[in-house]
């Protein structure tokens, strides 16, 4: 597939997308210096430092006694939880 084809067909397929996806793109467009290396629960892309940073304030909060859950507990949880 040549350039121009190629260059049409991301074009169509962005004219499509819904705004989620388009601010996931907007996203990718404007980090160029900063690239995200994962997207959180809500789709919003994090930088090494600031996924760095979540971790670590989670970290924290286990430290500070933050309530955890055993794999089983979660399953436990999801399974026996009321809709």
């Amino acid at each position: 597939m040549n350039i121009d084809t190629k260059r049409d067909e991301l074009s169509n397929w962005v004219l499509n997308l819904d705004e989620e996806m388009l601010q996931k793109i907007d996203e990718l467009k404007n980090n160029d210096s900063k690239k995200n290396v994962i997207y959180n629960s809500q789709g919003k892309g994090l930088t090494k430092e600031e996924y760095v940073h979540h971790v670590e304030e989670i970290s924290n909060s286990i430290n500070n006694g933050a309530k955890t859950f055993t794999p089983k507990e979660v399953r436990e949880y999801v399974l026996n939880r009321k809709s």
